[in-house]
């Protein structure tokens, strides 16, 4: 079983304070903040014709 260990309370109020809009990312909020950004991850690299095959017209399915 994996172990978490908690942050003292000064770390996490300097994490916020960082990252201000954390929790909103995370639960795919809208955030003035950071900014969405899809990342498509092969095993390896794609010329023309692979990218256009597979990121062109993907179906809501598989995206």
């Amino acid at each position: 079983m994996r172990k978490f260990l908690a942050l003292d309370k000064q770390s996490q109020i300097d994490l916020r304070e960082k990252y201000p809009d954390l929790d909103k990312l995370y639960a795919v909020e809208d955030t003035d903040e950071y900014t969405y950004m899809a990342v498509s991850v092969f095993e390896r690299w794609l010329g023309a014709e692979d990218s256009i095959k597979y990121l062109s017209d993907v179906s809501e399915e598989e995206q």
